[in-house]
């Protein structure tokens, strides 16, 4: 038998994810963000199940639309981090990918190719973020720019990035939607500032598309609220099984480095998964693992391919039985509660060793 470790994926809860954003949003186009192996959840798969949804596709790089490309992949795609370098912009061209310019080095590096084809350009600007983008003193300039550019396309849209909308009261909320304001009087263009925060605490940053990434995948990132109160449903349902049964007693230590001692005679279980898999290494004693149908916490660390829990109170608890790491029955926003880790790390930390099933 293979590792029994197991992500059970579903189309039918990603489409319903995408068709609830669509309903929050329904004056925009959905760019599903796919990035970093969509979210842990496999690039190529995920986008075959939403292909024919009329969504743009948001990836890092231009190898990341080029094997979208080269598995059929017919949908827009957006190359959120723009060229590394000059080569990657005819590669663009070529694949039909859309490609984000923040810096003028990239509009120089146009200049350099050598294609009869055209690039669809989006302009990014900084508006508070401080990481990639035009200043707003730019925008204008760089927009008029490109746009009487040979080289480019017409439909110069223009994005940018909230930097704490996953709290309504965010400090560089209401400055960075004002930033966005100001430019669209400025310029008639298409616009695209919402990400999974935007999208569901401030509808005026809708605009022409919005950007959900970990909320596709059925996960809150809004602090103090859960997916389901969002009618998202976990696309990811990871499951491994328990692969060894053990009492222990009173006053006996646990795992590496003895940091753990049972306060009464107790019954563990070894789950087959661990750190090396992608469940992180400082998860705290109490965070919860089902067995059986029942949340079993955590005792012990994490270690490299296993996970201690005390099973005492199941009934049977045997060699085989189900073990949920996340997903149905577990959300995946009650884990990072207690690990501290942002959801989008949690999924991206997925190892390969984890097999993957689409169940629908």
């Amino acid at each position: 038998m293979t590792r029994p470790a197991i992500a059970y994926l579903s189309g039918k809860n990603l489409r319903h994810n995408i068709s609830v954003i669509q309903k929050k949003a329904n004056h925009s186009q959905v760019i599903a963000m796919i990035k970093a192996n969509a979210y842990g959840h496999g690039m190529v798969e995920t986008a075959k199940h939403i292909d024919d949804l009329n969504c743009y596709m948001g990836v890092a790089s231009i190898d990341d639309g080029i094997e979208l490309r080269n598995a059929g992949i017919k949908s827009n795609i957006l190359l959120i981090q723009g060229p590394f370098q000059t080569e990657d912009i005819p590669l663009a061209i070529q694949y039909d990918c859309d490609m984000v310019f923040h810096q003028k080095e990239h509009i120089s590096w146009l200049d350099e190719v050598s294609t009869p084809n055209k690039l669809k350009v989006w302009i990014k600007v900084n508006t508070g973020m401080n990481r990639l983008g035009f200043s707003m003193e730019e925008v204008e300039s760089v927009y008029n720019t490109l746009q009487d550019h040979p080289k480019i396309k017409e439909g110069i849209s223009i994005v940018s990035h909230f930097s704490c909308a996953s709290k309504p009261d965010g400090l560089m909320n209401a400055h960075q939607l004002q930033c966005v304001k100001d430019l669209k009087r400025k310029i008639n263009t298409k616009f695209s500032l919402a990400n999974t925060g935007g999208i569901f605490y401030f509808p005026e940053s809708h605009y022409d598309y919005v950007r959900p990434g970990i909320a596709m995948y059925g996960v809150s990132s809004l602090p103090g609220v859960m997916a389901e109160d969002l009618n998202l449903k976990p696309v990811m349902t990871l499951k491994s099984i328990v692969n060894a049964v053990r009492h222990v007693k009173k006053g006996e230590y646990i795992g590496y480095s003895a940091t753990y001692q049972a306060k009464e005679d107790m019954i563990m279980a070894v789950i087959a998964f661990g750190h090396a898999d992608g469940y992180p290494v400082t998860a705290p004693v109490g965070t919860p693992i089902l067995v059986n149908g029942v949340r079993c916490p955590i005792i012990g660390p994490v270690s490299m391919d296993m996970i201690i829990l005390d099973v005492t109170k199941i009934k049977d608890v045997k060699i085989g039985d189900e073990a949920v790491i996340w997903g149905d029955g577990l959300p995946l926003d009650e884990i990072i509660q207690h690990t501290k880790v942002s959801p989008g790390s949690m999924l991206a930390l997925l190892r390969s060793r984890v097999k993957y099933i689409w169940v629908d």
